[in-house]
């Protein structure tokens, strides 16, 4: 990869300029961000096919490699075949990830969360855990055995430490940076969020009492791991539903986790009940929702990354030249072709993306069974057969 980022400096000097963020030197500012692709093996390992797309991925020029959703608690798995890291029994083929990664010249990176009220109950047999008595309508639509339970201090202690086990076993597989999602309707965003947490105690009401879940976990973070591990948190700046987060409410929120012990932000938008707003849906205007980056860039001093259509590397060399990130996800793009990276710097043809949405739609379709597939990369194709299956 070193060959592609000093022929990427040419054309993109911004893109594939390296960046410190704590310890650790990030090599390029594109990233592929965190999907749950439900491609892992049954017990939740790395399977073959998710490291070989990842590793792909490094090889032809992505910088940082998020590996998405790992669950932290046996009791929220969305989805049989997610990533899961709540045992030591996980950590032999992520480290065999991290090591095939890092051989490409790239940063291995993976994201911890716990499903939360957007989790199903069949595959755990046990209610999703939540905030307050604010159920999903996507999830409970999708299983019919959906039920939720309302969060005691007790279930708060323990998740909060479920999310401090799997970042030790993470960084013992040797990811270099670990991201606590706290997007996207998820457990943690769910206690951010006025939309979802109706909490009176001292976890709901005031902003700071609704961060307290998420300030709490990062500081437990850190203080097991150290400063060894870049910590990144997700947020959702704009929940895009009546009564969520908008981007005014990060003036408060943003200073409050950079306090706990973060050493980036990465921004992002929606929950379950408004993602149909982002996909499907057409590329332009390309980066549209990069003011959710540059929302977090006006509270924090931190390294902020941004994701969310983007189609090429000459956009990210805009957003970061304007200041609005530091960093550019691709994830669709990367999807449809894993060279798209390489190809942009030898101006090369690559497979293009036609922002159909299915690749995750295809995530809640039995038909799909339930995995992530792509229209335009034949490697990923849809199924075209019926698979019988429950939620």
């Amino acid at each position: 990869m070193l060959e592609i980022n000093e022929k990427g400096k040419e054309k993109y000097p911004l893109v594939f300029s390296p960046l410190k963020i704590g310890n650790l030197t990030i090599p390029n500012r594109i990233l592929f961000p965190p999907w749950c692709f439900n491609w892992a093996n049954e017990d939740g390992t790395i399977s073959t096919k998710l490291h070989n797309l990842y590793v792909n991925l490094a090889l032809n020029g992505c910088g940082t490699i998020y590996i998405g959703a790992a669950s932290v608690s046996k009791d929220s798995i969305s989805f049989e075949h997610c990533v899961r890291v709540f045992n030591r029994d996980n950590v032999k083929s992520n480290k065999k990830l991290c090591k095939a990664i890092e051989e490409k010249d790239a940063i291995p990176a993976i994201q911890l969360m716990n499903f939360g009220r957007q989790s199903v109950t069949t595959f755990t047999g046990q209610p999703v855990l939540a905030p307050s008595d604010v159920p999903c309508p996507v999830s409970s639509h999708i299983d019919p055995n959906y039920r939720i339970k309302v969060m005691t201090l007790e279930d708060i202690h323990r998740v909060q430490n479920d999310f401090v086990n799997g970042a030790v076993f993470a960084a013992e597989a040797g990811y270099k940076i670990i991201q606590i999602q706290a997007g996207h309707g998820y457990l943690l965003n769910s206690f951010l969020s006025p939309y979802s947490n109706k909490r009176t105690d001292e976890y709901g009401g005031s902003v700071e009492n609704r961060c307290r879940m998420l300030v709490e976990t990062i500081q437990a973070i850190r203080k097991k791991i150290g400063s060894s591990v870049v910590l990144d948190v997700r947020l959702s700046v704009d929940e895009l539903v009546d009564g969520g987060l908008i981007p005014n409410d990060y003036t408060t929120i943003t200073p409050l986790i950079e306090e706990a012990g973060v050493d980036m932000m990465s921004a992002s938008m929606s929950v379950f009940e408004s993602a149909l707003r982002i996909f499907p849906t057409p590329l332009e205007p390309e980066g549209r929702y990069a003011y959710t980056a540059e929302t977090l860039k006006k509270y924090t001093s931190l390294p902020v990354t941004h994701t969310g259509f983007m189609g090429s590397l000459e956009k990210g060399e805009e957003l970061i030249s304007a200041g609005d990130t530091d960093m550019v996800g691709f994830g669709r793009r990367q999807f449809a072709d894993q060279s798209f990276v390489k190809k942009s710097v030898n101006n090369e043809k690559t497979n293009e993306c036609v922002w159909c949405g299915r690749c995750l739609g295809d995530l809640y379709d039995p038909q799909q069974n339930f995995t992530v597939h792509c229209t335009v990369n034949r490697k990923y194709k849809r199924h075209t057969s019926t698979v019988k299956r429950s939620a």
